[in-house]
């Protein structure tokens, strides 16, 4: 189902599903210098914007792109797509996969991010990314199953809280 249609079956009346997962990818367009600071806000933001609409999810961050999978209810999702749409710290972004959910991936983080640092190259290694991401070369099953292993990681690292528990932002995971 294309990002279009999804936007087509929500303007219909009642989705047909409660939860959905958007995975989706774009070009970074913050300044270099910027980058973790920049970061930091955003995480700050939407911990607390995701934890009052429900949505769960996990960011990669190379510096240069982001990969992101969302989780949530259906028009909360899509809301949130359209204003990371016209995000100017975005650009080239395009959604690689929407389906609707049983179980979600991510319930235990209305927002984490990862940006790929030194400490953290075995397991971008693990999938075959020893090298930059590439916006083009990313599909969804490969984003989801790096995310899991990254969240396996932070996970074992600090002691997740539930989106409900909190809507204090933890610190950015770049270490």
């Amino acid at each position: 189902m294309s990002f279009a249609s999804l936007r087509s079956q929500l303007s219909k009346g009642p989705a047909r599903f409660s939860v959905i997962q958007v995975v989706y990818a774009s070009r970074s367009a913050v300044p270099q210098g910027a980058k973790l600071t920049v970061l930091s806000a955003i995480q700050a933001a939407s911990y607390r914007r995701n934890a009052e609409r429900s949505i769960t999810g996990f960011l990669i961050n190379d510096g240069q792109f982001f990969y992101q999978a969302l989780e949530g209810p259906a028009s909360c999702v899509t809301a949130l797509l359209d204003r990371i749409r016209e995000d100017p710290r975005h650009s080239d972004m395009r959604v690689l996969a929407e389906s609707s959910i049983q179980v979600r991936g991510f319930a235990e983080w209305s927002m984490v991010s990862w940006m790929r640092t030194a400490a953290k190259l075995s397991i971008f290694a693990q999938h075959g990314l020893n090298d930059r991401l590439d916006l083009g070369s990313m599909q969804a099953p490969r984003v989801l199953a790096l995310a899991r292993d990254l969240q396996a990681c932070e996970t074992a690292v600090r002691r997740p809280r539930s989106f409900r528990a909190s809507v204090r932002p933890r610190a950015l995971a770049a270490w």
